[in-house]
């Protein structure tokens, strides 16, 4: 495994991957420090500061993004090792919410087959370690209201503007 940083216009990312996989990632943050901490804390590790290709590819496309170009992520690899069948099949049908879209919990509960699992899918988002590569920012209250973030609704707001979603 190795952890990569760098920063964004919005803030420092931080990026956990091994050779195969992206493993997690942090939303922008305030420093190069809290970034890292954060994710070595999560994952209770601390690999070398190194990339590989996995961390160069999500880097670039990361850069992309985060200047503003409509940027796809499906094309990468991400370890859902673990995740539970239910947040897998979640994370799927949010990392098919396209750029500058979104759509409410309960249409992500619907599509997951569980239609009363809004709450559940709020939760899975909770638990989204590759914020942004997978796009919980796009899900939305029933209203198109903004619901909980785990980077803050003032980031949600954001990150959808800069989208064009709002």
């Amino acid at each position: 495994m190795v952890l990569t940083s760098f920063r964004t216009r919005m803030g420092w990312i931080a990026i956990l991957a091994n050779t195969h996989a992206l493993i997690g990632m942090t939303l922008p943050r305030a420093s190069r420090r809290a970034a890292l901490d954060e994710l070595r804390a999560e994952f209770h590790c601390d690999p070398p500061l190194d990339e590989n290709a996995i961390t160069r590819r999500t880097r670039q496309k990361l850069d992309r993004y985060f200047d503003g170009q409509p940027t796809r992520f499906d094309d990468l690899t991400c370890d859902d090792s673990r995740a539970t069948d239910f947040q897998r099949r979640v994370w799927q049908l949010t990392r098919a919410i396209p750029y500058g879209a979104t759509r409410t919990y309960q249409d992500i509960a619907r599509a997951a087959g569980r239609p009363n699992a809004a709450r559940a899918i709020g939760q899975c988002m909770a638990k989204n370690p590759l914020p942004i590569i997978i796009p919980c920012h796009r899900v939305v209250g029933s209203a198109g209201d903004l619901r909980g973030f785990g980077g803050g609704l003032p980031m949600k707001r954001a990150l959808l503007k800069m989208e064009g979603a709002l």
